[in-house]
């Protein structure tokens, strides 16, 4: 039965496209494929391949700097060698070296035969008499003694300043320091049972 309309233009596009009505042509999926692919294979290879290229870029100027650099065995035989008498320090001593070498003026002075620098002194005082007691301390330490101890002094006897000592292996200490505090004979006293714990006490008086 032939239709009783002519054919149209529109009646020719509709018999050039693939959709009749509300179905379509089924579609190829090898594009799909070939994606999935790609991702799988080709990406990690080119990415190793990028890497790889870095590290040997990377690695060819080290390479090419150790390899022009002389060995240190080389570089010394072929450095000429040094005169005789180049570069030898001078063997003289310093300015400072001298100074260290000297003795130093201020030396410790030397007590006289019998008399221990180590003695064992006592200085005893009352509250009143703190400052006279450290001038007596840094007298005896300027004469050479060196252990000196201090404490403080509630008695009232003796009235006026005596050097105790324990007995005659103290006695030379004892007269050197009476001397040296300008006390007379009769303020160095033999008294053991003061200078118990000590050689020598001294109890200093203004």
């Amino acid at each position: 039965m032939e239709s009783e309309y002519a054919e149209d233009e529109f009646d020719r596009l509709a018999a050039q496209r693939d959709v009749v009505g509300a179905h379509r042509a089924k579609q190829s999926n090898r594009a799909w494929w070939i994606g999935l692919f790609a991702v799988i294979v080709i990406a990690p290879l080119l990415g190793w391949g990028i890497v790889h290229f870095i590290l040997q870029a990377d690695e060819a100027p080290h390479t090419a700097a150790v390899s022009a650099s002389p060995s240190a065995s080389e570089s010394a035989s072929a450095s000429p060698s040094a005169p005789s008498g180049a570069g030898t320090p001078s063997q003289s001593p310093t300015e400072e070296e001298q100074r260290s070498s000297t003795p130093s003026s201020t030396s410790t002075p030397s007590l006289p035969d019998g008399v221990a620098a180590d003695s064992e002194i006592y200085l005893m005082a009352s509250s009143s008499d703190v400052s006279l007691r450290q001038q007596m301390a840094d007298t005896l330490k300027e004469h050479g003694f060196t252990n000196i101890d201090t404490a403080r002094y509630t008695k009232s006897a003796p009235r006026s300043t005596t050097v105790y000592y324990q007995g005659s292996a103290q006695k030379a200490a004892a007269e050197y320091i009476g001397q040296t505090l300008n006390l007379d004979s009769a303020h160095i006293i033999r008294a053991p049972e003061i200078s118990r714990s000590h050689q020598i006490t001294v109890v200093v008086r203004k």
